[in-house]
Parts: C-alpha cells; sequence; structure tokens
C-alpha cells in the first residue's frame, strides 16, 4: 500500500504458496500436486481425457470432454502430502450438457447428488468416505453443471494431506459422473476465534411453519387446488406454474404453509401440509336472491360469529362454497355479508372438497427463485433487499429478532413492501432516515417519533435520480455516500435542516473525476482512534486508494490517490480504525497481509523485524520475514532510515557487511513517496490581470517544517536521513505555467510535519 502520511501495520498474513492452489487453480497440475481419482468402478472416458484435464482451469465441457466415473459414489481431489494445508473452499463443475450425472448410455436423468468435501492425514483415503467431512450440499442435478457447486469448508485451520471431494447420487444403480474442473482454494490456517458462522434459519411457529416472508411470483387469476387439508397431498395448478427446483420450496394456501416434496409436472406436485389448511364450506342461503348478492371473490363475515371466508364458488340454487380464514363456518341462520351481499344461513354449513383458490403465495427466497443479495441492520431490524425476482422488495425482520420475517400488523412484527418504479433495491441504509437505494436512484422512507418503522407506516419519497452501484454505501456525520451506477462517481445525500426539502444531492467527485478508475469499496472513518477528522477512503479496481476529507463549510471533499507496491484488495473500518487487505508478489509467490493504519509508522506493511507476532508466525525453519520472501524490504529504526535490504527465498533478511539489526525496534517495511502540492489560488475578482491568457511562475516556494528528516522542496533537497531538523526552507520557483505549483516531497521514510507551505506568484 501507499500513503499520504501514515504507515501500515500489519495484523495477519496467509502463506506464501497460496498462488498455486488459490489464485490459479487451473495450475494444479505443475505444482508437484499429484491428482488422485478413486472410486469402486472407475472408466476414464478416452485415453485422451487425462485426470489432469479436471485441473486445466477450463469449467464449462460437454460430457465428451469430461472426466468419467461409471459407480453410485465417486471422489476426486489431490494429494498435498508435500505440502498440507486448511481447505478454505472447494468449487466442482459437471458438464455444461449432462450435468454431472447421466445414464450409462448417455441419456439425461436428474437424481439428487451430494457432494461431501472431505480431508485425512496419514496414508490415502481407501473408499470415498475415509475422511473427515469438511462441509457438503445436496441438490437436483441439472442438465448444465457448468456454473459449478460452492462448497464452503467447515474447518478452515486443520493442515490435510489429502482433500477431495465424494460425489453421490441416489439413483440406485452406477450410473456415469463427470466432472468438468475441481478448484481447492486454500487457507492460510490462522483461526480467528471471535468469528463464527452459522447457517441461516428462519424461526418456526409451534406448528412448525417457517416465520418467512412470501411473494406472488406467479401471475394473478392463476388458482392452487390442494387434494386434501393435512399430510402428504397433490396440488395442482391451473396453469403452469412449477419448475423442477420448486422440491423443498414453501407455498401457503390462504396463509397455511406446505412444502412441495417432487414436482411432476409444471402443473402438479407432491406436497406436505405443514399448517392445517382451512376447510371449504358449502353455505346455503334462504333464497336464491340472496346467493346471488354475492360475487365470486368477496369476503364474506358472519355477524354472529365474526367468522370471515373467500367466495369461491356458486354451487346449485342458493349455494356458496367459501373457504374459511377466519373461524371453522358460520352457524346456522346467522346473517353473513359481503361488500354487496346479504344473506341469512339456512341450516348448519357443510364442509365439501378443498376448493381451488387464486389466494396463494410462495416463499420470497429459495433454491429456485434465489436468494437476496443485500443484507442491512438498522433500528433493531435485519433488512433484506435485491431479491433476484423481486428486485423492487425489502424484508425486515422483526424488531429484536433477525430471523423472525413472518409479516404481521403489530408494531414490532416484520415487514414486506415493494419500492415504487422499475428499479432494482440494492441497499436499505439506516440514517435519521431509512434511505433505499436503487438502480435508478434513491428514495427515503420518513421515520420520526410520530412515524417510526413499522407496519402501515412504510411510505417512500425520491431524492435523487441517479442510480446507485452494488457498492455498499457508507455513512458520515454530513450524510450518506454512495457509488454512482457508473462506478466511477461518489455521490452524497445531504440533510439541508429543511421540512419541504430535508435532503440534496451532491457529487463530491465532481472536481476529482481524473482519480475515480472503478470503485471497488467504500469505507468511512468517522473519528476517534488517532484522528479526529473523518476520511471517506476508496478502494479501485486497479488496487490502489483514494482518501478524501469532507470539508462541510465549503460542501466538498478533497481526493488524494494513495498508491505503493501492494495491491489494496479491500478496506473496511470502524469508527477509527481502518484495515486493508492487501496482496504483495514476488516472482510467483503472492501473499495476502491484513494492515491497519498507523500514523506513527512510517513504512507500508510495518511489522517488528525480530518480533512480528504468533499471527505472523512462520513454519519451523523459516526466517521472520516469510511472508516477504522475494521481495526488498526497507528498514527504520525509530525515527533513523536503515536503509533497504533484500529478503531471500526462506524469508531471511540479507544482511551487508556491518549491518546490526538486532535491536527490538527495528521495523521492516516498504517505503512510500508522500507528495504535497496545494492548490494556489487565483487572482481576486477585479480588475482584469489576463491570468488565464499569461502564463504565470512561483517566484520562490518555502516550507516550514517541525521535527523533518530528508525532503525535496520544488526539486531541491534538505535535511538529512538521519537528523531531525526544524525551521523555514526555500527553494527557486519553476518555469512558468497558466496553473503554477508549490511540490514537496519526501521519498525517504521518515517524520516530517508541515506547518505551512507558501510561494510568491508571479505574473
Amino acid at each position: 500500500m501507499g500513503s499520504v502520511g501514515a504507515g501500515y501495520v500489519i495484523c495477519g498474513s496467509a502463506r506464501r504458496n497460496l498462488k498455486a492452489v488459490s489464485e490459479d487453480p487451473g495450475s494444479f497440475g505443475s505444482t508437484g500436486h499429484n491428482t488422485i481419482w478413486i472410486g469402486a468402478t472407475i472408466a476414464i472416458q478416452s485415453s485422451a481425457i487425462g485426470l489432469d484435464s479436471a485441473f486445466d482451469g477450463e469449467t464449462s465441457k460437454n460430457a465428451a470432454s469430461c472426466i468419467r466415473a461409471v459407480a453410485q459414489s465417486a471422489y476426486i481431489g489431490l494429494d498435498l502430502s508435500a505440502d498440507p494445508h486448511p481447505v478454505q473452499q472447494i468449487a466442482i463443475y459437471g458438464s455444461n450438457n449432462r450435468g454431472f450425472i447421466a445414464n450409462t448410455d448417455g441419456t439425461d436423468t436428474n437424481p439428487s447428488v451430494t457432494l461431501t468435501v472431505r480431508g485425512k492425514n496419514g496414508s490415502l483415503p481407501t473408499s470415498a468416505s475415509d475422511g473427515a467431512n469438511l462441509g457438503t450440499v445436496t441438490f437436483t442435478d441439472t442438465a448444465n453443471e457448468s456454473a459449478g457447486r460452492i462448497i464452503l469448508s467447515t474447518d478452515t485451520v486443520t493442515a490435510y494431506d489429502y482433500v477431495w471431494v465424494q460425489i453421490e447420487h441416489n439413483a440406485g444403480e452406477d450410473l456415469n459422473i463427470y466432472v468438468a474442473q475441481l478448484e481447492i482454494t486454500l487457507s492460510s490456517g490462522i483461526a480467528v476465534e471471535q468469528w463464527s458462522f452459522q447457517t441461516f434459519q428462519f424461526d418456526r411457529t409451534a406448528s412448525g411453519a417457517k416465520r418467512q416472508p412470501y411473494v406472488r411470483y406467479a401471475p394473478r387469476g392463476i388458482s392452487l387446488t390442494p387434494s386434501a387439508r393435512t399430510g402428504a397431498i397433490t396440488v395442482t395448478f391451473n396453469q403452469p406454474v412449477l419448475d423442477g427446483s420448486h422440491e423443498g420450496v414453501s407455498f401457503r394456501y390462504h396463509g397455511r404453509e406446505l412444502i412441495i416434496t417432487e414436482v411432476t409436472n409444471s402443473l402438479t406436485a407432491s406436497a406436505n401440509v405443514i399448517e392445517t389448511l382451512p376447510p371449504t364450506m358449502r353455505v346455503t342461503c334462504a333464497n336464491a336472491a340472496e346467493r346471488d348478492s354475492f360475487q365470486i371473490g368477496q369476503v364474506v363475515i358472519g355477524q354472529t360469529t365474526g367468522s370471515e371466508g373467500l367466495i369461491v364458488a356458486f354451487n346449485s340454487t342458493a349455494n356458496l362454497d367459501v373457504i374459511m380464514d377466519k373461524g371453522a363456518s358460520f352457524a346456522a341462520s346467522e346473517r353473513i355479508v359481503s361488500e354487496t351481499g346479504v344473506a341469512t344461513v339456512s341450516g348448519t354449513p357443510s364442509a365439501t372438497t378443498t376448493a381451488g383458490s387464486v389466494v396463494w403465495d410462495e416463499a420470497a427466497m429459495s433454491n429456485f427463485r434465489g436468494w437476496p443479495r443485500n443484507a442491512d441492520y438498522d433500528r433493531s431490524r435485519l433488512v433484506f433487499c435485491d431479491f433476484p425476482q423481486a428486485p423492487r422488495a425489502i424484508a425486515w425482520s422483526a424488531v429484536g429478532a433477525i430471523t423472525d420475517f413472518k409479516v404481521g400488523a403489530e408494531g414490532d412484527d416484520a415487514m414486506l413492501e415493494f419500492a415504487p418504479g422499475n428499479g432494482r433495491v440494492l441497499h436499505v441504509q439506516g440514517g435519521a432516515d431509512q434511505f433505499v437505494l436503487t438502480d435508478q436512484g434513491v428514495l427515503y422512507i420518513p421515520i420520526s417519533e410520530a412515524n417510526p418503522l413499522a407496519p402501515g407506516s412504510v411510505s417512500f419519497r425520491p431524492i435523487a435520480a441517479v442510480g446507485s452501484s452494488g457498492i455498499k454505501p457508507v455513512s458520515m456525520h454530513e450524510g450518506l455516500v454512495y457509488v454512482a451506477a457508473n462506478n466511477k462517481s461518489l455521490i452524497a445525500i445531504v440533510p439541508t435542516g429543511q421540512t419541504a426539502q430535508p435532503y440534496r444531492v451532491s457529487n463530491v467527485s465532481e472536481f476529482h473525476s481524473d482519480l475515480f478508475t472503478g470503485v471497488r469499496v467504500l469505507a468511512a472513518m468517522t473519528g476517534g482512534g488517532d484522528q479526529a477528522e473523518q476520511y471517506l477512503w476508496v478502494g479501485q479496481d486497479d488496487g490502489t486508494a483514494l482518501v478524501g476529507r469532507f470539508d462541510p463549510s465549503n460542501e466538498w471533499v478533497g481526493f488524494v490517490p494513495v498508491t505503493g507496491d501492494g495491491t489494496i484488495m479491500w478496506i473496511s473500518s470502524l469508527g477509527g480504525t481502518v484495515h486493508f487487505s492487501t496482496r504483495y508478489q514476488a516472482d510467483n509467490t503472492i501473499d495476502w497481509v491484513l494492515e491497519h493504519l498507523d500514523p506513527s509508522a512510517y513504512l507500508d506493511g510495518a511489522v517488528t523485524l525480530n518480533n512480528p507476532g504468533a499471527a505472523l508466525a512462520g513454519e519451523p525453519g523459516e526466517g521472520p520475514l516469510w511472508f516477504y520472501a522475494g521481495l526488498t524490504v526497507d528498514l527504520m529504526d525509530g525515527d533513523e532510515y536503515l536503509g533497504a535490504r533484500a529478503v531471500d527465498e526462506n524469508g531471511d533478511l540479507v544482511e551487508l557487511a556491518g549491518d546490526d539489526f538486532s535491536a527490538a525496534t527495528v521495523v521492516a517495511g516498504f517505503a512510500f513517496t508522500v507528495r504535497v502540492e496545494p492548490w494556489l489560488p487565483d487572482l481576486p475578482e477585479e480588475q482584469d490581470h489576463g491570468q488565464r491568457a499569461r502564463r504565470r511562475r512561483v517566484a520562490q516556494a518555502a516550507a516550514v517544517v517541525r521535527d523533518a528528516t530528508k525532503f525535496t522542496l520544488m526539486g531541491r533537497e534538505f535535511g538529512a536521513p538521519d537528523a531531525k531538523a526544524s525551521g523555514t526552507y526555500r527553494a527557486p520557483g519553476q518555469m512558468r505555467a497558466f496553473d503554477p505549483s508549490i511540490v514537496l516531497t519526501k521519498s525517504e521514510p521518515g517524520p516530517i510535519t508541515i506547518l505551512e507551505l507558501n510561494g510568491r506568484i508571479v505574473g
């Protein structure tokens, strides 16, 4: 990384040889790891297709180009015994025309497939299951599995000699098993005990129903007819709705849950009832005229019992078929009413065959409909948005219950709302109000003590017509900052204090557009820690960063670029602390380090040479700088710069004659250059001086510094690397220019405090 006046201290590092197994999964064959493929009955499809083809980097292959086994269970993996490693995740790809499984005659079949990642130490596995279970996934095979299946390891600390994927199907006979590609990503093995991951699961009601949100994805007017109210049933739709991937998906019939267990075709499926479905009651009116006062689709209410139901059919002269949503039935002689009708119930209503109804919906998130791509937390509610097939939907959990998404009417209940317009909701960000960022603009949900965020109170009001990108916005004291859809502009939503127009929009990157090459991440340093000011950090796709400070009096953010030897992959912040995930490369080695901003450090990637710390400890026999093997580092002892030295392939410093780096205070890292080039003001607005028509120059520049080691002013060097000096230093100006500048640089690491930087400008 680089800096504008502060260094970056390493918090932790990934293993040095991750490149062979993580950065380039397709290069396994050349790293010394031996491919293993073991199964009960193994056949290579053709002599031209060797086992190494599963590691050639090509993920999309037809079945004829994949390696193949004929079995009920087979496995493929790597021999890592020469350099054991923990596993982070595995991605495995089936064929693009037969999936993972096909009949032995090559025709399609789509059984249930289970992929299990396993690891073992010592001897080779003797069977597919001869190893520790590191993660599993089960799914219905599809014809095209070229998108791959990813399994995250449940153990990223234990190093294994052998790692493989066990592939099983439930067909009960030997079938073709195809593998196009296997990618194994290895872990650093550094345990992070304060973090744990759990599978997100919705709460359940006493009857076992999931407290989850539901959406009506299918067009209105399509009916669902259950064959019974309890147990294993058949559900039938009157128009195509179902897909094979609906297996395991929850549907609701009049608010009662059932789960699809097997899809027969697009109209019919088997299902298990989770909540007893409401009965269909045949209600006889006193006469045909009373019956005819009602309409199908109306809600009818009993004036005595309070029971409610939906009219779904007229039967014979005076009968109504009603699906009861509230209460078991109506009472004999009870008056029932609807929006248009009134009748007296003749006799006791009787249960009839469960009727079809258009009142049904399905789980908002599932393997078929997809899962929300974004989650936020605000006002004690977990918020989901960016649903793949419901792009305008926003789901809020119940207050204080992040796994309860059952929509209700009480103030603390969960909610499901749809933003207006056609934009895809990408983020929901908290603040004085709640901000809804879409790919077409920004809205806000007014929130106050009189109008809290609760069911029935949600309204959307527009702020900006500039769409957001998928990059998470950040909140600062002055407002909300987000990345525009072009990924190259930053937009701020700033409060105005006015009731009629409470927010205004500002393009805070307008004057620095040349610096923005493609934003990857935003992080706000909101004061505290070692920095009192607020800073906005911008990580970019090219591995550089920008840092800006908001000036509320001038309503702009000034940005400066941050570059260096490392490639910045991610930036995160909490209060006054900022962390950087940085990648350093030497020859064929890639190291990942976690750094944090330290205003007292003079080097990037700074680490104490003789005591790097437990998180950076290498293997037995490795040097203290194993993570910088093959690089050249800079050394400092306090404020004194000691020079640059190479690090050998083992991680030891290559010292020169006379070197003594035994002091406990010696730090190794990477020097960076600080460049200070302030804007020079234009002449005041008065009589025309032709300042844009004539070149000007800085006649003399002056810098007032304190405790500074070697630096350069306007190309002239001042100070020494091993002694601090204070005072005023002057240097001659430069050639004439329309926009002359004063430049101070510091390329050699060490302290400097700039008290004043000025110059005399002449026409």
